[in-house]
Protein backbone atom coordinates (compact mmCIF):
# COMPACT_ATOMS: atom_id res chain seq x y z
CA UNK A 1 0.00 0.00 0.00
CA UNK A 2 1.33 3.40 -0.98
CA UNK A 3 0.99 6.41 1.33
CA UNK A 4 0.72 9.88 -0.12
CA UNK A 5 3.14 12.61 0.90
CA UNK A 6 0.57 14.62 2.95
CA UNK A 7 0.91 14.63 6.69
CA UNK A 8 -0.58 16.57 9.57
CA UNK A 9 1.15 18.97 11.91
CA UNK A 10 3.22 17.47 14.64
CA UNK A 11 2.41 18.35 18.23
CA UNK A 12 5.58 20.44 18.40
CA UNK A 13 4.56 22.47 15.34
CA UNK A 14 1.07 23.09 16.74
CA UNK A 15 2.52 24.26 20.04
CA UNK A 16 4.93 26.57 18.19
CA UNK A 17 2.08 28.12 16.14
CA UNK A 18 -0.07 28.63 19.26
CA UNK A 19 2.88 30.22 21.07
CA UNK A 20 3.41 32.69 18.20
CA UNK A 21 -0.31 33.60 18.19
CA UNK A 22 -0.26 34.17 21.94
CA UNK A 23 2.87 36.32 21.61
CA UNK A 24 1.28 38.53 18.94
CA UNK A 25 -1.93 38.83 21.00
CA UNK A 26 0.08 39.83 24.07
CA UNK A 27 1.66 42.63 22.04
CA UNK A 28 -1.40 43.75 20.04
CA UNK A 29 -4.19 43.71 22.63
CA UNK A 30 -2.61 46.16 25.12
CA UNK A 31 -1.72 48.47 22.23
CA UNK A 32 -5.31 48.36 20.99
CA UNK A 33 -6.65 49.11 24.47
CA UNK A 34 -4.34 52.12 24.79
CA UNK A 35 -5.32 53.41 21.33
CA UNK A 36 -9.04 52.95 22.08
CA UNK A 37 -8.69 54.81 25.37
CA UNK A 38 -6.74 57.63 23.71
CA UNK A 39 -9.51 57.93 21.10
CA UNK A 40 -12.15 58.24 23.81
CA UNK A 41 -10.12 60.87 25.62
CA UNK A 42 -9.86 62.79 22.34
CA UNK A 43 -13.65 62.67 22.04
CA UNK A 44 -14.01 63.97 25.60
CA UNK A 45 -11.54 66.77 24.97
CA UNK A 46 -13.21 67.84 21.73
CA UNK A 47 -16.70 67.71 23.22
CA UNK A 48 -15.58 69.64 26.29
CA UNK A 49 -14.30 72.39 24.03
CA UNK A 50 -17.55 72.35 22.04
CA UNK A 51 -19.57 72.62 25.24
CA UNK A 52 -17.39 75.52 26.35
CA UNK A 53 -18.31 77.39 23.18
CA UNK A 54 -22.01 76.69 23.71
CA UNK A 55 -21.99 77.82 27.35
CA UNK A 56 -20.09 80.99 26.48
CA UNK A 57 -22.49 81.82 23.64
CA UNK A 58 -25.54 81.34 25.88
CA UNK A 59 -24.05 83.20 28.85
CA UNK A 60 -24.40 86.59 27.14
CA UNK A 61 -28.18 86.29 27.54
CA UNK A 62 -27.92 86.31 31.34
CA UNK A 63 -26.59 88.66 34.01
CA UNK A 64 -23.71 87.09 35.89
CA UNK A 65 -25.79 86.65 39.06
CA UNK A 66 -28.13 84.45 36.99
CA UNK A 67 -25.48 82.15 35.59
CA UNK A 68 -26.26 79.48 38.17
CA UNK A 69 -29.36 78.59 40.17
CA UNK A 70 -30.85 75.52 41.81
CA UNK A 71 -32.25 73.08 39.31
CA UNK A 72 -35.92 73.66 38.48
CA UNK A 73 -37.47 71.76 35.58
CA UNK A 74 -39.79 74.71 34.86
CA UNK A 75 -37.17 77.45 35.15
CA UNK A 76 -34.95 78.83 32.42
CA UNK A 77 -34.11 82.10 34.14
CA UNK A 78 -30.58 80.98 34.97
CA UNK A 79 -27.86 79.86 32.57
CA UNK A 80 -27.48 76.32 33.90
CA UNK A 81 -31.21 75.63 33.85
CA UNK A 82 -31.52 77.15 30.40
CA UNK A 83 -28.70 74.94 29.11
CA UNK A 84 -30.24 71.81 30.55
CA UNK A 85 -33.63 72.62 29.05
CA UNK A 86 -32.04 73.67 25.76
CA UNK A 87 -30.01 70.50 25.34
CA UNK A 88 -32.08 67.99 27.26
CA UNK A 89 -34.56 65.60 25.70
CA UNK A 90 -36.21 62.35 26.79
CA UNK A 91 -36.07 59.31 24.56
CA UNK A 92 -37.75 56.10 25.59
CA UNK A 93 -37.89 57.22 29.20
CA UNK A 94 -34.18 58.03 29.28
CA UNK A 95 -32.46 61.40 29.56
CA UNK A 96 -30.73 62.41 26.37
CA UNK A 97 -29.69 65.54 24.54
CA UNK A 98 -30.25 66.96 21.10
CA UNK A 99 -26.68 68.18 20.58
CA UNK A 100 -24.86 64.88 20.27
CA UNK A 101 -22.93 64.98 23.56
CA UNK A 102 -22.30 61.41 24.62
CA UNK A 103 -20.26 59.65 27.27
CA UNK A 104 -17.76 57.67 25.13
CA UNK A 105 -17.42 54.93 27.74
CA UNK A 106 -21.09 53.98 28.14
CA UNK A 107 -23.08 55.89 25.51
CA UNK A 108 -25.03 57.84 28.17
CA UNK A 109 -26.41 61.10 26.75
CA UNK A 110 -27.87 62.54 29.96
CA UNK A 111 -27.33 66.23 30.80
CA UNK A 112 -27.63 66.50 34.58
CA UNK A 113 -27.49 69.06 37.34
CA UNK A 114 -26.10 68.84 40.88
CA UNK A 115 -29.56 68.37 42.39
CA UNK A 116 -30.21 65.25 40.32
CA UNK A 117 -28.95 61.88 41.48
CA UNK A 118 -25.65 60.45 40.28
CA UNK A 119 -26.23 57.06 41.82
CA UNK A 120 -27.87 54.90 39.17
CA UNK A 121 -29.53 54.73 35.78
CA UNK A 122 -29.06 57.80 33.61
CA UNK A 123 -27.58 59.57 36.63
CA UNK A 124 -24.54 57.29 36.73
CA UNK A 125 -21.72 58.59 34.53
CA UNK A 126 -23.82 61.08 32.50
CA UNK A 127 -22.57 62.88 29.39
CA UNK A 128 -22.53 66.30 31.06
CA UNK A 129 -22.79 67.29 34.72
CA UNK A 130 -23.24 70.91 35.85
CA UNK A 131 -22.65 71.92 39.45
CA UNK A 132 -21.71 74.75 41.79
CA UNK A 133 -20.83 72.39 44.63
CA UNK A 134 -17.07 72.07 45.07
CA UNK A 135 -17.30 68.50 46.40
CA UNK A 136 -19.49 67.40 43.53
CA UNK A 137 -17.31 69.29 41.06
CA UNK A 138 -15.05 66.34 41.68
CA UNK A 139 -13.92 64.99 44.98
CA UNK A 140 -13.54 61.40 43.76
CA UNK A 141 -15.59 59.86 46.54
CA UNK A 142 -19.19 58.99 47.32
CA UNK A 143 -21.62 59.59 44.48
CA UNK A 144 -19.14 61.92 42.82
CA UNK A 145 -17.16 58.89 41.68
CA UNK A 146 -20.03 58.22 39.24
CA UNK A 147 -18.62 60.67 36.71
CA UNK A 148 -16.49 58.35 34.56
CA UNK A 149 -16.43 59.76 31.02
CA UNK A 150 -18.41 62.81 32.11
CA UNK A 151 -17.80 66.43 31.12
CA UNK A 152 -18.02 68.56 34.27
CA UNK A 153 -19.12 72.20 34.12
CA UNK A 154 -18.21 73.76 37.47
CA UNK A 155 -19.70 77.15 38.37
CA UNK A 156 -17.48 78.93 40.91
CA UNK A 157 -19.72 80.96 43.21
CA UNK A 158 -18.89 83.87 45.53
CA UNK A 159 -21.79 85.41 47.44
CA UNK A 160 -24.20 83.73 45.06
CA UNK A 161 -22.55 85.17 41.93
CA UNK A 162 -20.60 83.07 39.44
CA UNK A 163 -17.03 84.32 39.24
CA UNK A 164 -15.96 81.81 36.57
CA UNK A 165 -16.90 78.51 34.98
CA UNK A 166 -14.41 75.63 34.71
CA UNK A 167 -14.65 72.83 32.16
CA UNK A 168 -12.95 69.45 32.43
CA UNK A 169 -13.70 65.73 32.12
CA UNK A 170 -13.16 62.56 34.14
CA UNK A 171 -11.29 59.65 32.53
CA UNK A 172 -11.94 55.92 32.85
CA UNK A 173 -9.71 55.70 35.92
CA UNK A 174 -11.75 58.36 37.72
CA UNK A 175 -9.05 60.98 37.31
CA UNK A 176 -9.96 64.57 36.58
CA UNK A 177 -8.37 66.00 33.46
CA UNK A 178 -6.44 69.22 33.48
CA UNK A 179 -8.77 72.18 33.21
CA UNK A 180 -9.72 72.34 29.53
CA UNK A 181 -10.92 75.91 29.72
CA UNK A 182 -12.03 78.59 32.16
CA UNK A 183 -14.61 81.18 31.18
CA UNK A 184 -15.41 84.43 32.96
CA UNK A 185 -12.30 84.44 35.11
CA UNK A 186 -9.13 86.40 34.44
CA UNK A 187 -9.53 86.41 30.66
CA UNK A 188 -11.27 89.48 29.30
CA UNK A 189 -13.95 89.47 26.60
CA UNK A 190 -11.51 90.24 23.79
CA UNK A 191 -9.29 87.29 24.70
CA UNK A 192 -12.31 85.03 24.94
CA UNK A 193 -13.63 86.06 21.54
CA UNK A 194 -10.25 85.21 20.03
CA UNK A 195 -10.11 81.87 21.85
CA UNK A 196 -13.62 80.91 20.70
CA UNK A 197 -12.44 80.91 17.10
CA UNK A 198 -10.12 78.01 17.93
CA UNK A 199 -12.83 75.85 19.50
CA UNK A 200 -14.99 73.40 17.51
CA UNK A 201 -18.75 73.87 17.70
CA UNK A 202 -20.04 70.40 16.80
CA UNK A 203 -19.57 67.56 19.31
CA UNK A 204 -17.69 64.47 18.20
CA UNK A 205 -19.52 61.13 18.21
CA UNK A 206 -17.46 58.39 19.82
CA UNK A 207 -16.50 55.37 17.75
CA UNK A 208 -18.03 52.12 19.09
CA UNK A 209 -14.60 50.44 18.69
Amino acid sequence: MHMNGNRGFTMFELIAVIAVIILFAAIAVPSYIVLADDAKKSVLLSNTRSLTSMVAACSVMFDRENWYGSWDADDDETLNNYLERLMGTTEGGHYSNSYGFENPYNGNKAILDYNQTLGSGDGKDPAVFMTANQSYAYAGKGSTKNLIGTIVVYFHLADGITTEISFYYVDKDGKKSDQVFRYGGTENDTQWEEKKKELPIEPVVASPY
